[in-house]
C-alpha cells in the first residue's frame, strides 16, 4: 500500500510537470505570436471600418482648429487632460485620468525597457500602481453612484476587473523587471526563453496581457486609435 501510494504520488508529481510545462511554452513561446498577430490584423480592420465608414452629420462646433497643428494640439490636450470628461462628467475625472496616465506610463516603460534603459522598471511599477489605483476608483464610483450605475454595463466594470487584475499581478510578479527585455528580445529572434515565465502568477500574468492586447482594437478600448475619426470627421465639420 505504501508502495502504490509513492508511485501515485510520484506519476501526479510528473504529470503535473509535464502540464506545467506545456502551459510554460504555450503561454510563453505560442500565444505571443498568435497575439501579435490578432492585435496587427484587428487594428488594421478597425481603421479600415472607421476610415470607409459612411460620414456621420457633423456637428460643427464653432469654433473649431482648422490647421492640422490646431487640431494635433486639440488631439493632444484631450489625451494628456481629458478635459471633455472634465466638462461632462467630474465624477469620475481624476480616476479616468489617474488610470489613462497610468497606461501611458506602461507606454513608456515598454519603449525605455527595448532600449535597456534601467531606471525603466520604477515608470512601470508607478504606471500599474496608477492603473491599480484609478481602476479601483473608477469601480468604487460607478457601483455607488446611482446615476452612473444606472447607464454602466458589464463591459465596462469587466474592463475595469481585467486591468485592475493586470496592474495588481503585475506589481506582485516583479513583471516589469529587466528580465522582461530578455524575454521580449527572445520573442524577436523567435527563440522564446518561456522558462523565464515558468512560475504560476507569471504565466497568469502573462495570460491576462495577452488577453487584454486581443481585446484592445476589438473592445470599447479601442479609442485610443478611434479619437482621431471622433473629432476629425464628427465633432469638427467638413472641411472647407
Amino acid at each position: 500500500m505504501l508502495k502504490y501510494d509513492r508511485f501515485l504520488k510520484m506519476a501526479y508529481k510528473k504529470l503535473g510537470g509535464c502540464m506545467m510545462a506545456g502551459l510554460e511554452y504555450l503561454i510563453g513561446g505560442i500565444l505571443p505570436y498568435l497575439t501579435a498577430i490578432v492585435l496587427v490584423l484587428a487594428l488594421l480592420y478597425r481603421v479600415l471600418q472607421w476610415f470607409t465608414a459612411p460620414q456621420h452629420l457633423p456637428w460643427e462646433l464653432f469654433p473649431h482648429p482648422k490647421t492640422f497643428g490646431e487640431q494635433i494640439k486639440e488631439l493632444v490636450t484631450e489625451i494628456t487632460t481629458l478635459h471633455s470628461i472634465y466638462k461632462n462628467n467630474r465624477k469620475i475625472w481624476f480616476q479616468s485620468l489617474l488610470m489613462h496616465w497610468g497606461l501611458y506610463l506602461l507606454g513608456i516603460w515598454f519603449v525605455l525597457l527595448i532600449f535597456n534603459v534601467q531606471f525603466s522598471y520604477y515608470i512601470g511599477v508607478i504606471g500599474a500602481a496608477a492603473v491599480a489605483v484609478g481602476a479601483l476608483l473608477l469601480l468604487v464610483v460607478r457601483i455607488t453612484n446611482s446615476e452612473l450605475r444606472a447607464i454602466s454595463e458589464f463591459v465596462e466594470y469587466f474592463n475595469l476587473l481585467l486591468l485592475l487584475a493586470i496592474s495588481t499581478l503585475g506589481l506582485y510578479t516583479n513583471f516589469f523587471g529587466m528580465w522582461f527585455r530578455e524575454y521580449l528580445l527572445s520573442l524577436v529572434s523567435f527563440a522564446p526563453k518561456y522558462e523565464l515565465v515558468s512560475s504560476p502568477s507569471l504565466l497568469l500574468t502573462l495570460l491576462l496581457v495577452q488577453f487584454f492586447v486581443i481585446c484592445l482594437p476589438l473592445s470599447r478600448m479601442a479609442h485610443f486609435v478611434g479619437k482621431y475619426f471622433t473629432y476629425h470627421k464628427v465633432k469638427w465639420g467638413e472641411e472647407e
